[in-house]
Protein backbone atom coordinates (compact mmCIF):
# COMPACT_ATOMS: atom_id res chain seq x y z
CA UNK A 1 0.00 0.00 0.00
CA UNK A 2 1.27 3.45 -0.90
CA UNK A 3 1.08 6.03 1.88
CA UNK A 4 0.70 9.65 0.80
CA UNK A 5 1.22 12.65 3.04
CA UNK A 6 -0.30 15.63 1.26
CA UNK A 7 0.83 14.26 -2.10
CA UNK A 8 4.32 13.16 -1.01
CA UNK A 9 5.07 9.44 -0.73
CA UNK A 10 5.93 8.18 2.74
CA UNK A 11 8.29 5.21 2.97
CA UNK A 12 8.36 3.29 6.25
CA UNK A 13 10.86 0.49 6.74
CA UNK A 14 8.51 -1.79 8.64
CA UNK A 15 11.16 -4.49 9.12
CA UNK A 16 13.27 -2.08 11.20
CA UNK A 17 10.44 -1.17 13.59
CA UNK A 18 10.74 -3.16 16.79
CA UNK A 19 8.10 -3.01 19.55
CA UNK A 20 8.57 0.27 21.42
CA UNK A 21 10.05 2.05 18.39
CA UNK A 22 8.63 5.47 17.56
CA UNK A 23 8.59 7.77 14.55
CA UNK A 24 7.15 11.19 13.75
CA UNK A 25 5.72 12.40 10.46
CA UNK A 26 4.94 16.10 10.09
CA UNK A 27 1.56 16.73 8.47
CA UNK A 28 -1.16 19.33 8.15
CA UNK A 29 -3.78 16.71 7.28
CA UNK A 30 -2.77 14.59 10.26
CA UNK A 31 -6.00 12.61 10.56
CA UNK A 32 -5.76 11.36 6.97
CA UNK A 33 -2.09 10.50 7.44
CA UNK A 34 -2.76 8.59 10.68
CA UNK A 35 -5.50 6.56 8.99
CA UNK A 36 -3.27 5.70 6.01
CA UNK A 37 -0.30 4.67 8.15
CA UNK A 38 -2.41 2.53 10.49
CA UNK A 39 -4.08 0.81 7.51
CA UNK A 40 -0.68 0.06 5.98
CA UNK A 41 0.59 -1.22 9.34
CA UNK A 42 -2.33 -3.64 9.66
CA UNK A 43 -1.54 -5.02 6.20
CA UNK A 44 2.03 -5.66 7.41
CA UNK A 45 0.86 -7.23 10.67
CA UNK A 46 2.27 -4.33 12.72
CA UNK A 47 0.21 -2.82 15.54
CA UNK A 48 0.64 0.92 16.11
CA UNK A 49 -0.76 3.59 18.33
CA UNK A 50 -0.49 7.29 17.56
CA UNK A 51 -0.85 10.79 19.00
CA UNK A 52 -1.21 14.14 17.28
CA UNK A 53 1.50 16.47 18.54
CA UNK A 54 4.03 19.21 17.85
CA UNK A 55 7.62 18.01 17.54
CA UNK A 56 10.46 20.53 17.07
CA UNK A 57 7.92 23.12 15.95
CA UNK A 58 6.14 20.90 13.41
CA UNK A 59 2.58 19.61 13.80
CA UNK A 60 2.10 15.99 12.85
CA UNK A 61 1.64 12.46 14.10
CA UNK A 62 3.89 10.40 16.37
CA UNK A 63 3.50 6.64 16.01
CA UNK A 64 4.64 3.89 18.37
CA UNK A 65 4.89 0.24 17.49
CA UNK A 66 3.21 -1.70 20.26
CA UNK A 67 3.24 -5.21 18.80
Amino acid sequence: MEILNEGAKVHIEWHLLKPGATFFIPAIQATQLARAVRTAALEKGVKLTHRFCVDKGFYGVRFWRIK
